[in-house]
Formats: C-alpha cells, structure tokens, sequence
C-alpha cells in the first residue's frame, strides 16, 4: 500500500544536552477549543512583547485552526499525488472538524456554537482583539509555528488545506522536544 507523501520535517534534533535559553517559550497546542486557543495565543502575545522567542507547535486538534476556509491562500499548492487521494475515512474527518479560527467552539458551555458566538460579542464589546487578529499579530510579530506532520498523516489533512504562513514549518515530535528543550518555558494547552 503506498503511503501519501507528507511535508518534509525540518531536520530540528532532540538534544538532552541543549541548555535552556531564558529568552524562549514553547507552546504545545493541542485543542482547538476557541477559549484554549485563544489563551495560547495571548500568552504567546505577551511573550513577544517582552522581547521572548515563541514557537507555538499545533499537534492533534490544534492543527484545525490552520486549516483554511474557502478561496484563503494555502501552505503549498496541491500536488497531484495529493489530489484525490483521501480516503473516506480522512474525508469524513476533514467534514466533522472545525476550519480555522472563526469556526471553533468553547470547552465548556458551547451550546451549539451559541457560546462561542456570546464570548466573541463580550470581547467585541470591550475592545479585545479577535483571534484571527491575534493571529494576524503573532505572524507579524515573528512567532514560530510548527507544523505537526505525524498529525497532518493522522488526520489526513493535506499541506494545501493549511493557511499560507509565512513563519509557518513542518516538524515531527522530535521538533517540538528539540524547540523544549531549549525554551525556559514549555506550555502544552
């Protein structure tokens, strides 16, 4: 049975020798429930504004806040290896889970999605960025995001149904270990 190629990981090691740098936070992103999401990416904020390096690595259900909705550029153009190659399951799957930042629920109290749309009334209401603007910030102020690939093949989900990042990569576990090891802080949310 022939495997689907997925994207190359960037080669980051795990080294257990690696010192600490007091300057850098990883976070592990693993939900992509709105209010989870949107806490990573306010302490990823915060980090910045306090001159710290931030990788953020989206693994398992975080990864659907990359996916894009509609006619959004995407990571990598699709290849005709990838192009109707999703097995039924991996399309049932891509159909049952949330695309992007505006189509996630809350962890608790979502209702239906009527929770998620009254926490984003309250943050309009008092001035609170959105999270596609904290985003929209995070990638411009220089935030890391690493991509994982073992979920991507998990889950099925093909580097063209990604958002175009600009400081986006690809990595295995081995990345996200590597980027701990030498950060002062690790989150996993």
């Amino acid at each position: 049975m022939q495997q689907n190629p997925t994207p190359q990981d960037t080669g980051q090691t795990c080294d257990a020798s690696t010192q600490p740098n007091d300057n850098k936070m990883t976070i592990l992103l693993a939900s992509d429930d709105f209010d989870r999401v949107f806490l990573a990416f306010m302490l990823a904020m915060s980090a910045r504004s306090m001159g710290m390096e931030v990788n953020i690595f989206f693994a398992l259900w975080g990864i659907n806040l990359l996916k894009r909705q509609g006619d959004q550029p995407s990571m990598d153009p699709p290849s005709e290896v990838d192009e109707g190659k999703k097995s039924m399951m991996e399309k049932m799957m891509g159909m049952m889970m949330p695309k992007g930042p505006d189509s996630l629920g809350l962890s608790k109290m979502n209702f239906g999605g009527m929770g998620a749309l009254m926490m984003k009334m309250f943050m309009k209401n008092n001035n609170i960025a959105t999270l596609p603007e904290l985003m929209d910030m995070a990638v411009e102020s220089e935030v890391e995001f690493t991509i994982c690939s073992m979920t991507m093949e998990i889950m099925g989900v093909k580097s063209d149904e990604l958002l175009a990042l600009p400081n986006a990569k690809y990595g295995g576990v081995a990345s996200c270990m590597g980027s701990a090891l030498q950060s002062k802080m690790f989150l996993v949310i």
